[in-house]
């Protein structure tokens, strides 16, 4: 009796932690109670029966208990995958927004006449500079757009992270150089009155999780590690920023999975 008790109880704490460790227990229990159950006169048939169904429902349990952990790594490794395909998406969106960047600042350096970078959703504007003074501007702005050496690079401020491309040419009336800059991200309350690019690229569910870094010697780049990208202008230039984002959960993959779904049917 008490073998069989011990058993009933321990089934009954699986269904509340779904532990291995009282299937253990209920296993042992009901083993413990098949060999006493030999020396039962009366009720034998009874007790059989109950032995019966408590073996069943502990195949039951383990063969549960096995299915949720193959779940959970399904799980895990589908949250990873959705993070790796959220950083790649970033990283993507990014690079194009880079070379687009550079692009209107050599074309407004070159002509005279600021050009606004082409980036769908996001803020974007440009500064043109004569020896050092500024001459014109256009577009929108939410960094500093100083003068500098020429090429592409991460800008951060308080609230807003950017992308920044400068570009110089020298003429007989000086040196004419122009700053590009694309809105990549805004950190609250700064994200209600403005027009980032990241939140185009991915849900907004995602992009606290998200992570944008300035290259460092530091924390290399390793080129299987799918969760952090690099980030260049041009393939053979060097790297603007690195993209990284923290673990998703299961249930974040799944409603991610869910919107793409419906957005494509």
């Amino acid at each position: 009796m008490t073998s069989v008790l011990l058993a009933v109880v321990a089934l009954a704490r699986w269904l509340r932690t779904e532990e291995t460790a009282a299937l253990l227990v209920a296993g042992a229990g009901l083993a413990s109670a098949a060999l006493l159950v030999r020396t039962l006169v009366r009720p034998r048939r009874a007790a059989l029966v109950t032995l019966g169904a408590l073996a069943i429902t502990l195949g039951i349990a383990t063969a549960e208990t096995r299915g949720l952990r193959d779940l959970d790594r399904a799980g895990e490794a589908w949250a990873l995958a959705a993070r790796n395909r959220d950083v790649a998406r970033v990283a993507t969106g990014i690079a194009e927004a880079a070379r687009e960047a550079a692009r209107a600042a050599q074309q407004s350096a070159t002509s005279g006449v600021p050009s606004l970078p082409v980036v769908d959703g996001a803020e974007t504007g440009v500064v043109l500079y004569r020896n050092g003074q500024p001459i014109a501007r256009g577009g929108q702005a939410r960094v500093p757009l100083s003068p500098g050496p020429d090429g592409v690079l991460l800008e951060r401020t308080a609230f807003h992270d950017a992308l920044l491309a400068r570009h110089s040419r020298t003429t007989p009336e000086g040196t004419t150089t122009a700053v590009a800059t694309v809105l990549l991200s805004a950190a609250p309350p700064a994200d209600r009155f403005a027009r980032a690019l990241i939140p185009q690229l991915t849900s907004r569910e995602v992009v606290p999780s998200l992570r944008l870094d300035t290259p460092s010697l530091a924390f290399p780049l390793d080129t299987s590690d799918l969760t952090r990208r690099a980030v260049r202008a041009m393939p053979d230039t060097t790297t603007v920023l690195v993209v990284s984002a923290a673990p998703r959960s299961l249930e974040e993959a799944a409603l991610s999975a869910r919107q793409s779904t419906g957005a494509t049917a």
